[in-house]
């Protein structure tokens, strides 16, 4: 099972939102639209058509309602004229609420006692609470986000930040999940959190047959989204800044602050862990974390495509981890203290330079991770009063590949995480992949806009 369908089963044990059988007797969820002049028709009619299509696939489905000051006309942002269904005092109780974006929410002068009074009301019964694109800024100005991880459209994220510093704002993905509270970076992106939230009530064949109908194919692996967790393990997550001592080695053994490992003018920092040399094993291309090595055309193609952008790479090869001997090292070798260490050590740099000399790793310089300071599940080894505190914090906190890797962490100079972390590629049986050449450039590009806003 992957992290992305892990993640879902847990949420759905932590809270009363299991999956409804189909043929249930129980009366629809009922859903209620904020709607006002301005409402954007992406925010709006996206995730409507998903969650009104539910009726069609599940029994009951949802009852998909349009709530508004009154049952005056609205009028959208494109033109469109739309008559409420029911107005604030009519509405029903709710079981989900759904804010699509307006034209005035993201404005300082926006000021609508009305509908705030209205969420603040309806929103402690509601099992789960619905913002796209700017919506997000209603859900602050109703206390809302207090503590809760959220997102918003990519270009106001900045803005978010800083109107609501009580909020953790991650950028760089299409949804965000806290609880019952999802908010979503919005136009035609619109479509996956309302996928998301149909697959958290109903399961994900319904998700599936809902998104067919309306010819999306539907895969909560391939959508980046980030889902918060309150028992969060000790890895980075984004908005985090890591500790300025985090450290890697060269080939020689010497040691490195990663955050001195670029020049002044590189904005970005790409750092990428993969697992390097392997001495013997079902290994191909003297990798022995085969996806790792999959993922180097992928890596490749980002060197020449940022060759002259302010961007730094900084590769990093990481050593087996539980099974050291299957890839023909001694067990326990990488673990600081072990007598087998420093000559493991020697040959795991030496398999890796081995595999760089074959063409396989692109990168003109390497650095190493060799006692496992960087990807160890401190589950599985605890942490001692010698280790550095940023220990482990590099495993992507959802990971479900055994050692971690490969996984490619996009950080400011100043050593700010700006994204959750890629990671999670799987190319062989039943492959999934979660970034490809087009979302790794598409997440680099953002991160130069970032750190370009300051």
């Amino acid at each position: 099972m992957s992290a992305a369908r892990l993640l879902l089963a847990a949420s759905l044990q932590l809270c009363a939102c299991g999956p409804v059988s189909p043929g249930t007797e129980d009366p629809p969820l009922m859903v209620g639209f904020l709607i006002e002049d301005g409402v954007y028709g992406s925010e709006l009619m996206a995730p409507f058509d998903i969650l009104q299509h539910t009726r069609f696939h599940v029994q009951p489905g949802m009852q998909v309602v349009t709530i508004a000051r009154s049952r005056e006309t609205v009028t959208t942002f494109e033109g469109l004229e739309l008559v409420p269904d029911v107005d604030y005092a009519s509405a029903p109780a709710l079981d989900v609420i759904v804010v699509p974006s307006a034209l005035r929410h993201v404005s300082e002068e926006f000021d609508d006692p009305e509908l705030i009074d209205f969420l603040k009301q309806r929103a402690p019964a509601a099992r789960f609470i619905l913002s796209l694109c700017d919506g997000a800024f209603v859900l602050g100005r109703a206390g809302l986000l207090s503590g809760v991880s959220c997102t918003t459209f990519p270009g106001d994220i900045r803005l978010l930040r800083e109107r609501h510093p009580e909020a953790r704002v991650i950028d760089g993905v299409s949804f965000v999940v806290d609880g019952r509270v999802i908010t979503s970076a919005g136009g035609a992106r619109s479509y996956d959190p309302a996928l998301y939230l149909v697959e958290r009530i109903y399961g994900e064949t319904p998700a599936i047959e809902v998104a067919r109908g309306l010819v999306i194919d539907w895969s909560l692996d391939r959508i980046p989204h980030y889902i918060a967790r309150g028992d969060a393990t000790l890895a980075y997550e984004a908005g985090d800044r890591i500790d300025a001592e985090v450290s890697v080695e060269d080939a020689e053994g010497r040691s490195h602050r990663l955050l001195s490992l670029s020049d002044d003018e590189d904005r970005v920092l790409v750092l990428y862990l993969f697992g390097g040399g392997a001495l013997e094993g079902p290994t191909r291309g003297g990798l022995w974390c085969e996806d790792s090595m999959s993922d180097m055309s992928l890596m490749r193609h980002l060197l020449a495509r940022f060759a002259e952008r302010p961007v730094a790479f900084i590769p990093v090869a990481c050593p087996p981890f539980l099974d050291e001997e299957q890839f023909g090292y001694a067990k326990g070798g990488f673990l600081p203290g072990s007598p087998d260490h420093d000559g493991e050590r020697r040959n795991f740099v030496e398999a890796t330079l081995k595999a760089v000399g074959t063409g396989v790793i692109p990168f003109p310089e390497l650095y190493f991770d060799s006692s496992l300071r960087l990807l160890r599940n401190t589950e599985a080894m605890p942490r001692s009063e010698s280790d550095s505190p940023w220990l482990g914090r590099f495993r992507p906190r959802d990971e479900f590949q055994r050692y971690g890797t490969p996984a490619i962490w996009i950080l400011a100079r100043d050593g700010r995480v700006l994204m959750p972390p890629r990671h999670g590629n799987n190319y062989e049986r039943n492959a999934v992949l979660k970034y490809t050449a087009r979302e790794l450039p598409a997440a680099i590009l953002r991160a130069l806009e970032i750190t370009s806003e300051g």
